[in-house]
C-alpha cells in the first residue's frame, strides 16, 4: 500500500527586539543540512521525501535608547559678601592763609612835654625841656638826677619827665601790634650804670604800662629801642588808646650815683598795626 509523503512544517522565524540592552546581534546556528532519505525495503512503496529547511537566520537587533544626558546647574548659596572696609579719609581742611597787611606809622614826634611832679627833686629835665621834642641833636638835661641811690625804675626817688600829643597817623580801628620807644640819650659817665626806663600810659597818665629799661647808657649819644613791631607791652590797644587825649610817655633816669646828669635828645614813638 503506497505511503503518503510527509512533509514537514516550516520554520517559524522569531525577531526580537530589545530596546534598552545595547545593539547586539544574536545569529542563530543553523540547523543541519537538509538530508534525503530513500527508502530501499520496498521498490513499490513510493518514494519518501524529507526535506529540512534551515530556519532563517534570526537576527537579533537591540537598539538601545540613550539615556537623556542630565545637565546640572548648580547654584551655590554664597556666604554672606565679602565686607570691604576702606577707611574713609581723614578730613583736611586746607588752610590758606592771607597775610594781613602791616603800617607803620613812622618815628613820630612828640608835640608836648612836662616834667613829672613829686618824682626824684620834680623837675625831670630841668634844662632846655623842649629839644627832646625833636630829634636835632641838642639836648634835654636832667643834673644830678635823682634823690636816692636805688636803681630800680619803680623808685620814686627818681627824676621822671613824660612826652605827648603825638599825633599818631593810626586808623580808627585798626588793630595794635607792636609799639617803638626811640631814646637818643647819653650820660656824663658810667659811675653808677646810668640808664633810662619808660613806660607808656593809654588813658592820660592815669594807669600806665610796666617799665622797660635800656642798658647802660654811654657817653657819647646813641639809639635805644624799647618795644618792638610786634610788642603791646602787656596789653591789648584800641586805636582810640593811641590819640592826643590818651596816649602819653614817661622817662625816669636811674643810677646809683645822683650826681649823674642826663641827656635826651629825641623821645620818638613808632607803632605797628593793620589798618
Amino acid at each position: 500500500t503506497p505511503v503518503p509523503t510527509a512533509t514537514l512544517a516550516p520554520t517559524d522565524t522569531l525577531t526580537a527586539t530589545n530596546t534598552s540592552l545595547p545593539t547586539a546581534t544574536d545569529t542563530n546556528t543553523p540547523l543541519p543540512p537538509t538530508s534525503t532519505q530513500t527508502p530501499t525495503d520496498d521498490p513499490s512503496l513510493a518514494t519518501a521525501t524529507l526535506i529540512s529547511t534551515d530556519a532563517p537566520t534570526a537576527t537579533f537587533t537591540a537598539t538601545d535608547i540613550p539615556l537623556p544626558t542630565a545637565t546640572g546647574t548648580a547654584t551655590s548659596t554664597s556666604l554672606p559678601p565679602t565686607s570691604t572696609y576702606t577707611p574713609a579719609p581723614s578730613a583736611t581742611a586746607t588752610a590758606t592763609f592771607t597775610p594781613v597787611p602791616l603800617r607803620t606809622t613812622g618815628w613820630q614826634n612828640p608835640t608836648r612835654q612836662a616834667a613829672i611832679k613829686k618824682s626824684g627833686d620834680s623837675n625831670g629835665f630841668e634844662l632846655n625841656a623842649a629839644n627832646l621834642l625833636t630829634d636835632n641833636g641838642l639836648f634835654a638835661t636832667d643834673v644830678n638826677s635823682g634823690t636816692t641811690t636805688a636803681t630800680t625804675c619803680t623808685d620814686a626817688g627818681k627824676d621822671r619827665h613824660k612826652a605827648y600829643s603825638y599825633n599818631l597817623p593810626v586808623n580808627a580801628g585798626g588793630t595794635i601790634r607792636g609799639i617803638e620807644i626811640r631814646l637818643d640819650a647819653k650820660a656824663d659817665a658810667l659811675v653808677g650804670t646810668p640808664k633810662m626806663c619808660v613806660s607808656l600810659s593809654w588813658d592820660n597818665g592815669v594807669t600806665w604800662t610796666d617799665w622797660k629799661s635800656t642798658s647802660t647808657l654811654t657817653a657819647s649819644e646813641a639809639s635805644y629801642v624799647l618795644g618792638s613791631p610786634s610788642d603791646t607791652w602787656g596789653r591789648v590797644w584800641t586805636s582810640s588808646e593811641l590819640t592826643n587825649a590818651n596816649f602819653q610817655v614817661r622817662v625816669v633816669d636811674v643810677a646809683s650815683d645822683i650826681s649823674r646828669d642826663f641827656s635826651l635828645d629825641w623821645i620818638a614813638v613808632n607803632v605797628t598795626y593793620n589798618p
